[in-house]
């Protein structure tokens, strides 16, 4: 199970004309097929230096399946 584009905070970006414009920060979750409530998460946040990357790139999905098949929650944001 996944939770996507959850807004965890709201950021300042650039638009074409260089004018400040408040962005949603967000983030997905992804659950292990368990109804336990004590679980172990795994936060990640990706490479990139503000420039580059996303939250949901096919390596991450991989991970994001690894440890949820493992029993943790595991948690990938955009910044």
């Amino acid at each position: 199970m996944v939770d996507e584009d959850i807004t965890y905070a709201n950021g300042l970006s650039l638009d074409a004309m260089s004018i400040k414009i408040e962005k949603p920060q967000l983030l997905d979750v992804y659950y292990p097929d368990n109804t336990s409530t004590n679980r172990p998460v795994y936060m990640f946040i990706h490479g990139g230096g503000f420039t580059g990357g996303i939250k949901h790139k096919p390596e991450i999905l991989d991970m994001a399946n690894y440890y949820t098949s493992r029993g943790w929650v595991f948690v990938s944001i955009d910044y």
